[in-house]
């Protein structure tokens, strides 16, 4: 297996915090961040009475933040790099919240951390790839669109994904794992797109396996 791109990681801090001095006051607090973080886009006026403060186009330790938000429960952030990446940046950012803000965590629960990794990789899995109904599948829709009087096309396993039942947990959710061939690419070039609700290496560590399995 090959790694190509991130398409892009995500991390979910659930953590709530507090201010022993008193209310933090936000238009200071938001623009000591841009300061820090070189956020090109931030909330003022009146967004940041808003539940949800959105920042955008940031920097730490030369590499792009695409989006941060902060929730009354926790922060997400978004990047194009590995999840490691955005665990350090969360580090940073905590360590000088705590230092220059004088924010605590209240230790109320959940403290959660939930990931999310997005990523192209090139796999060769051949003609191996598929499972025991598809070619009933596939055969009945190529007889279908000739039927309707269009090309005779030739359908292939094209993804698989797994997920939990959402209406059996409360809280957030993982997100789901999916395998699929990369549109707009020949399928000979074998590249593939995939999610899942993991670690970076962790979800290439789950591939480069699936690989294997298959081989």
């Amino acid at each position: 297996m090959e790694f190509k791109a991130y398409e892009y990681s995500r991390v979910v801090f659930l953590r709530t915090a507090h201010r022993a001095a008193g209310q933090l006051f936000l238009p200071y607090a938001g623009h000591a961040l841009v300061s820090r973080y070189l956020f090109q886009k931030a909330p003022v006026g009146q967004e940041l009475s808003s539940d949800i403060l959105k920042f955008e186009m940031g920097v730490f330790n030369e590499i792009g933040i695409n989006e941060m938000q902060i929730y009354p429960d926790g922060i997400m952030i978004t990047t194009r790099a590995d999840t490691g990446f955005i665990e350090k940046f969360f580090e940073d950012l905590w360590s000088w919240a705590e230092r220059e803000l004088g924010l605590r965590e209240t230790g109320i629960p959940p403290r959660e951390q939930h990931y999310e990794s997005a990523i192209i990789v090139k796999m060769d899995l051949g003609n191996r790839w598929t499972v025991p109904f598809m070619d009933e599948v596939n055969t009945y829709l190529a007889n279908a669109q000739t039927s309707y009087g269009l090309k005779e096309y030739k359908f292939s396993f094209g993804g698989y994904s797994s997920m939990v039942d959402s209406t059996s947990y409360t809280g957030r959710k993982p997100a789901f794992f999916t395998l699929a061939r990369r549109v707009n690419v020949p399928f000979e070039a074998n590249i593939f797109y995939s999610t899942a609700p993991l670690k970076t290496e962790h979800h290439l560590d789950l591939l480069s396996g699936l690989e294997k399995s298959w081989a």
